[in-house]
């Protein structure tokens, strides 16, 4: 007599028509975690012998276990597979000798999971906020995906879903969404799915927002802050605060000040100089209380806001940057060592 497993999610008992006429049970663990491997359980109720367990997976992996003999109520775990990462179906047999009955066959068909890891890669340049489209990299063939976009205000402000075609791994896939309400995004909730099933939930955090400021003037060459720039500074510190407030339930935010300079003087002295003025206004924002990480760095006159001649005395060129973010802010074409305020 043969008997067929059906497709379970689940650890199963099987049993046959009734207890006289079987001379074993099964459980099948299928769903295990990552670094463990689907098993068979049997439970002799006769004597058995010659116990043969032969199944193929999906993929062609041939499985053969065998075991000597089980007295009754003795029982044999039997390992399947490799162990690989995602979902499988095996199809095989079970084969025995019962000391009452004789030969025994059991047919068997069923599906295993093992939830291996699955990685979400993400880098800012490859998220298109006006055009409301996210790319991101998986560390396994690719399956499909979901997106929430969050709202500094905790609201949902749209929503995307992708299906994908089994990508190889490292494929950037492109994700994107509909806006269902405006405002500035604060994170984004990704569900993404392997195509062997496995799946994992990353939350990502985009955010920043650049503090508007009126701009510290400096003596010419030098970094120091005159006391009548001060109330600049703590205009600015006050913008950032109301800023820290309305991010902090969302995300722990950071505090970077980017330092820039005219081009009158060299290239180098340039660089020097806008890192000493950078340092020294995020120093003083230290100093006036506030906890949040900061940091800065000087980019000298490589990033002119007006296209200016070498020597060119340009007052809107001489300026620092004072942007709030979760992550560190991406700087096209640049290696930015973002120096931290202790």
């Amino acid at each position: 007599m043969i008997f067929r497993m059906v497709r379970m999610w689940a650890i199963f008992s099987f049993a046959a028509l009734s207890a006289w006429a079987q001379p074993v049970t099964f459980k099948l663990q299928n769903d295990v975690p990552g670094g463990k491997r689907p098993s068979l359980a049997i439970s002799a109720i006769d004597r058995v012998t010659e116990l043969e367990l032969s199944l193929v997976r999906n993929d062609g992996l041939k499985v053969l276990e065998r075991a000597v003999a089980l007295n009754p109520g003795a029982t044999i775990v039997l390992s399947i597979g490799d162990g690989a990462a995602g979902r499988a179906h095996y199809q095989g047999s079970l084969k025995l000798v019962s000391a009452a009955a004789g030969p025994w066959a059991y047919d068997l068909t069923f599906d295993t999971l093992v939830r291996g890891e699955i990685k979400v890669t993400y880098r800012r340049d490859h998220l298109d906020l006006d055009g409301k489209v996210l790319e991101f990299q998986l560390s396994r063939p690719a399956g499909r995906a979901e997106l929430k976009v969050i709202g500094d205000d905790g609201q949902s402000l749209g929503h995307g879903a992708a299906v994908f075609s089994g990508e190889p791994a490292g494929t950037w896939l492109r994700l994107p969404w509909q806006a269902d309400h405006s405002g500035t995004v604060m994170t984004l909730e990704l569900h993404a799915v392997g195509r062997d099933g496995l799946a994992t939930n990353v939350r990502l955090v985009p955010w920043s927002v650049e503090i508007p400021h009126e701009e510290v003037n400096f003596p010419s060459g030098i970094a120091a802050i005159e006391s009548s720039e001060r109330p600049k500074l703590d205009a600015a510190l006050a913008r950032i605060a109301v800023a820290v407030a309305k991010a902090e339930p969302f995300v722990r935010c950071h505090l970077f000040i980017a330092g820039h300079t005219d081009t009158v003087g060299t290239r180098e002295s340039n660089q020097h100089l806008s890192i000493a003025r950078a340092r020294a206004i995020a120093l003083y924002f230290r100093q006036q209380g506030i906890k949040i990480p900061i940091s800065y760095e000087g980019f000298g006159e490589d990033r002119l806001k007006v296209k200016t001649a070498d020597e060119t005395d340009e007052r809107q060129n001489r300026r620092a940057d004072y942007l709030l973010s979760a992550d560190e802010p991406l700087v096209p074409g640049s290696v930015v060592k973002w120096k931290a305020v202790q």
